[in-house]
């Protein structure tokens, strides 16, 4: 093959190729008064470009294959992030029906406390009332803090809810304090119900924008309004009629499951009144829905009777003093 290259490399004087073997160069050095040096070096040149080429092909087919992968990988974490974010969004809209119940539970426990004091309801009943602060996955909005920070304080609130679930419970059950005290630990769990629900609503309307209160207006100009004016935007909004929805589709399940009437308790309808008056979430949620009260109504009612093997659904303890509980 080399003998062949230097049959074109190799000239004589007057530019007429004539061939020239490797074994003449080396031991008869015919020809190399004729070597014609520019074609070598552009042969050379021309041999380089050629490998340098095909480097650059490896080098791009390389650069191809990190990209597409870089390229999936994103997409997988912008999806893997989207997922998180429904989960979050259904876990929040759950949140919002157990809020629900728990305010149907606290009226029936406080209804039949009031109709005999001698009795609290059993600790059972206290504990479900308390929400999962694990529900909230933080982590996902570590890159976002105005977010991350929505989310942190209402999982503070979550806590501390829990710790007034559990203070109540124990007041409730003291023989020996005060009524106006055991009341006031009834109206604070009466309350929260209504108060944080608004408050994850705010949260949600916040982080799922496309569905939430500001569109084209600024955050400014959202804090000149009243806190009147504030809420009543929040509960106009599409997250606040999906969740309008979860708590009527909630009713109407509980309704369904408890059809018999015979089973049902009695409520005291002028405390659901003073309740309604006072609430600044389902009230003014349901404000267009004539039904709401009556199924609310109806869901303390089943709350304040007996389930279907026939025991009361709320089971009311007698208190003992701490005098009776020694002599036992």
């Amino acid at each position: 093959m080399l003998d062949g290259l230097l049959y074109f490399v190799l000239v004589d004087k007057e530019e007429s190729a004539f061939p020239v073997t490797l074994d003449q160069i080396l031991h008869q050095g015919v020809g190399l008064d004729t070597w014609n040096w520019g074609v070598f070096i552009t042969f050379l040149i021309t041999l380089f470009s050629v490998f340098l080429a095909i480097g650059s092909l490896i080098v791009a087919l390389w650069s191809y294959k990190y990209t597409k992968l870089t390229k999936e990988s994103i997409e997988r974490e912008a999806e893997k992030d989207r997922i998180d974010k429904e989960c979050q969004y259904l876990l929040l809209r759950d949140i919002i029906r157990h809020l629900y119940r728990n305010k149907v539970c606290t009226l029936a426990m406080l209804m039949k406390f009031r109709k005999n004091p001698s009795q609290y309801p059993s600790e059972e009943h206290f504990l479900k009332l308390q929400l999962l602060p694990k529900d909230l996955y933080l982590e996902q909005f570590y890159k976002d803090p105005s977010k991350f920070d929505l989310l942190h304080e209402l999982e503070l609130k979550f806590r501390n809810y829990n710790k007034e679930i559990e203070v109540a419970m124990k007041h409730i059950s003291d023989p020996n304090l005060d009524e106006a005290t055991k009341i006031r630990d009834f109206g604070t769990l009466c309350f929260k119900p209504d108060y944080l629900s608004l408050e994850v609503l705010k949260v949600v309307n916040r982080i799922w924008t496309s569905q939430g209160v500001f569109g084209k207006q600024t955050e400014e100009e959202w804090d000149l309004l009243s806190e009147k004016e504030q809420n009543e935007r929040e509960l106009s909004t599409k997250n606040a009629e999906n969740f309008k929805h979860v708590i009527h589709k909630e009713q109407k399940k509980n309704r369904s499951k408890n059809s018999k009437l015979d089973s049902w308790g009695e409520a005291d309808s002028s405390l659901l009144d003073e309740d309604m008056a006072t609430d600044k979430f389902y009230t003014p949620l349901f404000a267009k829905d004539e039904g709401y009260k009556k199924r609310l109504w109806e869901d303390v009612c089943i709350e304040c009777g007996r389930n279907s093997k026939e025991k009361e659904k709320i089971h009311m303890i007698e208190r003992r003093s701490r005098n009776e509980q020694c002599v036992r």
